[in-house]
C-alpha cells in the first residue's frame, strides 16, 4: 500500500478495521487494545511454519483520508515505561509479541484523532537474497498467501467468510531507487518484459508466473518490498 498514490487492494490476511471502534470512550486520540493485535498474530502462527516460511505479517496504520500524509505517531504506556514504536512512510509498523501487554489490556495509542486512522495486518512475502527470485518461488507464496487468508477469514468468521476471501491475482515488487526498475522473466524461449506501475513497481500478474513458471524474474535493483495483491 503506498500513501502518495492510488494502489490496488493489497491482500490482507484479516479486514481493515477503523481504530475509532477499539478507543476507549474517554480517549480522544485512535487506539486499539493490543490484545487484538496479539489476536491475530496468533491465528497467522498457528498455520504450520513449512506452510508460511515465504510470508511474513507486518501492521500497517494508514490515514482513513488518503489525502492526509501527516506522520503518525505510536506509542504504549505499560507499567509507568513509555515505548514508541515508528510508523514508516508507507504505514508499516513493527510490533512484538507480547501476550502480557494483551493480558494487562493494553492500548496501542496515537497522536491522530478519533475516527481518523485504519489498521490492517499484512501479508509480504520474504524476498530471497540475490537479484533473481525464481518464478515457483513466488507461485509458492502466492499459494501460500491465498491458503493464509482463507484459514484467517474462516476463524475470524466461518465457513461463509473463507469462501468470500479474496485471492491474490498479482505479485507486486517495489525496487530500491528512487524511479522504481525493471525485470524481465528469463529462462523460456525469449525473455518476457514485465510492466510497471505508475509508482514504479514491478507488477506481475499471477497468469505469467504459472506461464514461465520454470523461469527466474531478473531485477534491476534489489527488493523492497513484495505485495500480494487482490486486483
Amino acid at each position: 500500500m503506498r500513501m502518495h498514490a492510488p494502489a490496488p487492494c493489497l491482500l490482507r490476511c484479516v479486514f481493515v478495521l477503523a481504530l475509532l471502534a477499539s478507543a476507549p470512550a474517554w480517549a480522544e486520540n485512535a487506539a486499539i487494545p493490543y490484545a487484538r493485535l496479539e489476536a491475530f498474530q496468533t491465528i497467522f502462527n498457528a498455520i504450520p511454519p513449512a506452510q508460511r516460511d515465504k510470508l511474513t505479517l507486518v501492521v500497517q496504520m494508514v490515514h482513513a483520508d488518503k489525502t492526509n500524509h501527516l506522520p503518525i505517531h505510536a506509542w504504549v504506556d505499560v507499567d509507568g515505561q513509555h515505548t514508541a514504536f515508528p510508523v514508516a512512510d508507507d504505514g508499516t509498523i513493527h510490533l512484538p509479541e507480547r501476550p502480557d501487554w494483551a493480558d494487562k489490556g493494553v492500548q496501542l495509542q496515537t497522536d491522530q484523532p478519533r475516527h481518523s486512522l485504519e489498521l490492517g495486518l499484512d501479508m509480504l512475502v520474504r524476498p530471497p537474497p540475490g537479484p533473481t527470485i525464481q518464478a515457483r518461488y513466488l507461485l509458492d507464496a502466492v499459494r501460500q498467501g491465498n491458503d493464509a487468508m482463507r484459514a484467517g477469514a474462516r476463524q475470524m468468521g466461518g465457513y461463509l467468510a473463507m469462501l468470500a476471501a479474496p485471492s491474490s491475482k498479482t505479485v507486486t515488487i517495489a525496487l530500491a531507487g528512487c524511479c522504481g526498475g525493471t525485470a524481465s522473466l528469463q529462462g523460456g524461449a525469449a525473455p518476457v518484459t514485465i510492466k510497471q506501475s505508475a509508482a514504479g513497481d514491478v507488477v506481475i500478474p499471477l497468469e505469467a508466473l504459472r506461464a514461465h513458471e520454470d523461469s527466474v524474474v531478473v531485477l534491476s535493483a534489489p527488493v523492497v518490498r513484495i505485495g500480494l495483491f487482490s486486483d
